[in-house]
């Protein structure tokens, strides 16, 4: 199992008070993690009212999705981080999870080698390619579960996997992976 450096994850007053930990290895339900976070994920440092705000959000289809988010991703999170998180429905279509967590926001930033939004040049983090095959196939299940979907062409004879992304970095090394 691979160490990450956690030498610049830094935790804030909240996070210590509220018992915020990251992982120390990279395992397999932290690659899917990441995987979810390159698909679903937004991640931004701003100063809001005068302080610097450590924000995260992800959000899916509050139909398709709000199941897996509630059952799946939730205590993921919980497990991960030590970190209660909340589903909101902020629109007819669409459910959210918001974090905001200094600690959390460095470790992906600094540790886990996940670049902040827009998310135009992502690509698979370094720690994860770096890693064994398990952790790798984590990674594309994280990815697949948020990005990828089966279509049914030529009459519905011929199935097809499809992924769409904006970031042609992240398209050229997920080929790489699956080859």
């Amino acid at each position: 199992m691979k160490k990450l450096d956690l030498s610049k994850v830094e935790y804030s007053h909240n996070d210590k008070r509220l018992g915020i930990k990251v992982p120390e290895f990279l395992t397999e339900e932290l690659a899917y993690f990441l995987g979810f976070h390159v698909g679903d994920g937004y991640m931004k440092l701003k100063v809001r009212k005068n302080k610097w705000d450590y924000h995260m959000l992800y959000g899916g289809h509050q139909i398709n999705e709000y199941q897996w988010y509630l059952e799946f991703i939730k205590p993921l999170i919980k497990r991960l981080f030590n970190k209660e998180v909340k589903l909101t429905r902020c629109s007819k279509n669409t459910v959210i999870i918001e974090i905001r967590s200094k600690a959390i926001l460095t470790f992906l930033h600094n540790s886990c080698d996940i670049p902040f939004s827009p998310k135009l040049n992502i690509k698979i983090p370094s720690p994860v390619l770096n890693s064994k095959i398990e952790i790798k196939r984590a990674f594309l299940r994280g990815i697949a579960d948020t990005d990828f979907s089966l279509v049914f062409k030529k009459g519905g004879k011929y199935p097809v996997i499809n992924h769409t992304t904006n970031s042609k970095s992240l398209h050229v090394s997920l080929s790489k992976l699956l080859i």
